[in-house]
């Protein structure tokens, strides 16, 4: 499981989400992304994150998420970035591999926290759009990078699979 760009003279491309973080992709290979290529704001909500994970008598539950005033939260900085990369109906899938990658340099429960977050409107985690979406490769990539709850329903009572029917997933053996 687990934006627009450019080209420097180093061969790399840079890529910029609408949350504002920076990634590093080598030109015609897999994106390799660290803790550094992420916004100053998503690094402190990672590592308040995995801090939690780690200890939670260490961390102050209003750093993780308050109620009443989500924008403060780290919880709510990481789902922000997450639920832009994932929703998007043609998403950017070596995006979101390369974010899970920064995620992964903090710690797998970052990854796996973050994989079951789900969108405040519709209920949705990144499974539920990629199975809504007929995005298999986004499917596979979410499978690989950890472990995720399948047992999540959106506000309208549907499980991911149960989306399976209503998908846009035609190609089966993609």
């Amino acid at each position: 499981r687990r934006g627009s760009g450019s080209s420097s003279s180093s061969g790399q491309t840079h890529l910029h989400t609408s949350g504002g973080s920076k990634f590093s992709a080598s030109s015609g290979s897999k994106s390799v992304t660290t803790r550094n290529d992420l916004s100053a704001e998503l690094k402190s909500a990672c590592e308040v994150l995995a801090e939690w994970l780690h200890d939670s008598t260490k961390t102050k539950a209003r750093e993780i998420k308050v109620k009443g005033s989500k924008e403060n939260s780290a919880l709510h900085t990481v789902k922000k970035e997450w639920i832009s990369l994932t929703s998007a109906w043609n998403g950017d899938n070596s995006k979101i591999e390369s974010f899970l990658s920064a995620l992964g340099s903090y710690s797998q429960g970052v990854v796996d926290k973050v994989l079951d977050l789900c969108d405040s409107d519709s209920g949705n985690t990144a499974m539920h759009y990629a199975v809504q979406n007929g995005n298999w490769q986004l499917i596979r990539i979410l499978l690989k990078a950890g472990k995720i709850n399948h047992t999540v329903f959106n506000h309208s009572e549907n499980l991911a699979i149960m989306l399976l029917r209503k998908s846009k997933l035609h190609n089966l053996s993609a």
